[in-house]
This record gives structure tokens, C-alpha cells and sequence, in this order.
């Protein structure tokens, strides 16, 4: 989900702990971001699965950009439904 919050801080760390993973460690180096913050891009969404369900194949994870590489000046209305990409996790679950 939308954690605010960028993919090293200590909440993510302990959100994660021993036994689950964070997807977007699964995807390349060069395709984890999905909010431009003034040029800067960062991952703010993060999806956490079991350790078990990833290893067993069971998640995908992937963001599909286009919103995000536009750019937004702060405080300016305009068009876009969103300043983020769109990050889709799909999930087996039995």
C-alpha cells in the first residue's frame, strides 16, 4: 500500500521483519519508483507479502509508470488523478 514512506526507513524494516518481503525488491533497481518529488524519484508504495508466498511464487509485482514522469509543480491544479504510478500486486491466495 501507500506507506509515505521510502523503501530504507526503519518502519519498513520492522513492518518487514524475519518472516516477510518487501515486492519491491523484486523488481529491477531501475524500475523501483513510482512518486517524482521534485525530480527526485522514490518509491513510496510497498507491497509486503509472507517470505513463504513469494517464495512459492504466488505474488507479482509491478508498477506501471506514466503519471509520475510528467511532473507536478507543488500547489498546482491540473489534470492527472495522480502524481503516483500505479502499482499492481497480484496475489494467489488459498
Amino acid at each position: 500500500g501507500d506507506f509515505n514512506d521510502v523503501e530504507f526507513s526503519e518502519t519498513l524494516r520492522v513492518m518487514t521483519g524475519d518472516e516477510s518481503v518487501n515486492l519491491l525488491d523484486t523488481l529491477l533497481p531501475d524500475d523501483r519508483f513510482d512518486y517524482n518529488h521534485r525530480g527526485k524519484l522514490q518509491a513510496l508504495m510497498h507491497g509486503i507479502v509472507s517470505k513463504r508466498q513469494a517464495e512459492q511464487g504466488h505474488v507479482a509485482y509491478e508498477t506501471l509508470h506514466g503519471n509520475e514522469l510528467i511532473g507536478v509543480k507543488p500547489g498546482e491544479l491540473g489534470t492527472k488523478p495522480t502524481d503516483h504510478a500505479y502499482v499492481l500486486a497480484r496475489l494467489v491466495v488459498r
